[in-house]
């Protein structure tokens, strides 16, 4: 159902697109079709592009951004469209970050607060250094921010989030989410099935080059998480035992006990103000069989008292269990 009135952001009808068939034989991989993908996604609308790797996720978001013509069908977009396809810079490496703002700023047609998106992306110190010199994580901030921060009618989204911080994380689902409110549509690609379950409600389920699915975000992450090892023993749970505030070190110990988790599994912590907003976020893999320790860094938030949100999902992402109160802490 469409979240805002007009007519879809996006209309994909048969769409169709060969890859590899005309590689030279150097370079040539093993020939990847996307057949037959149909869909439409309206204003308001944030929608979750799920699968495994190789299932055609990139290959349609890079069809939807113009970065490939389709060998068939046919894909409409109404209005600007703002692709973030991993770190996929026009510019050369050997310009600054700054550099390379101000030019997304002239691309976009539209006056970026070139300092205020060095802030927001933590590459201050770096910001005058060449974009070759940083990481992968600092680059695929650079690139989200450009991005959400132009005014676009369709936002793109490929991978990014997982490899970013958990500060920067949380703004930019804050800032995906007040875009999709003001009107906007929203298509994430990636397995991070936790991260699409939070900010969508419709996913579209990709398996060898075809849709599979396009159903509500439970029934999405149920059909990829499908095959996966299933949970033995007692229903999955978590909760928390006890937590500890360690003013010196600026951390909070929270100390969980978890139950019919599988051997390797993840668990996610959520920090929520008294008005509900998450103002922390972290995901920590787990493989040892001893109940873990979540650690809170405290030095940025203000003193008050903040609740804990718990999810336990297997080592793919799929949820098993959540505490949406898990614990209260005072600050």
């Amino acid at each position: 159902m469409p979240a805002h009135g007009g007519p879809p952001v996006v209309v994909a009808e048969a769409l169709g697109k060969r890859l590899g068939a005309s590689w030279p034989a150097r370079r040539r991989a093993p020939a990847f079709e996307l057949r037959d993908v149909s869909f439409a996604v309206w204003p308001g609308e944030s929608v979750a592009l799920l699968g495994h790797n190789g299932a055609g996720k990139t290959t349609l978001l890079r069809l939807l951004a113009g970065i490939y013509r389709p060998s068939r069908g046919r894909v409409a977009i109404r209005g600007v469209c703002s692709p973030i396809i991993g770190f996929t810079s026009p510019f050369s490496a050997a310009l600054t970050p700054r550099e390379h703002l101000r030019g997304a700023s002239v691309l976009a047609g539209h006056a970026l607060d070139v300092e205020e998106a060095i802030r927001i992306a933590g590459l201050a110190e770096r910001a005058d250094l060449p974009v070759r010199h940083l990481s992968t994580g600092q680059r695929t901030r650079l690139g989200l921010v450009a991005g959400l921060l132009t005014p676009a009618e369709l936002y793109l989204v490929d991978e990014g989030l997982a490899v970013c911080d958990a500060p920067f994380r949380t703004w930019a689902a804050g800032e995906l989410r007040r875009r999709c409110a003001a009107g906007s549509a929203v298509l994430i690609a990636g397995q991070d099935l936790l991260s699409a379950r939070s900010l969508c409600e419709r996913g579209l389920v990709m398996q060898g080059g075809s849709l599979q699915l396009d159903a509500d975000i439970d029934s999405a992450i149920q059909a990829v998480g499908e095959g996966t090892p299933a949970v033995t023993g007692d229903a999955a749970a978590v909760e928390v035992a006890g937590t500890t505030v360690d003013a010196d070190a600026r951390l909070v110990h929270v100390r969980c006990r978890v139950r019919g988790a599988p051997d390797a599994y993840q668990l996610t912590l959520a920090v929520r103000d008294p008005s509900g907003t998450a103002v922390y976020a972290s995901r920590t893999r787990i493989s040892a069989p001893a109940d873990p320790v979540l650690l809170i860094p405290t030095s940025y938030l203000p003193s008050g008292t903040y609740s804990l949100l718990i999810t336990l999902a297997d080592a793919a992402g799929v949820p098993l269990a959540t505490r949406t109160s898990a614990a209260l802490i005072d600050l």
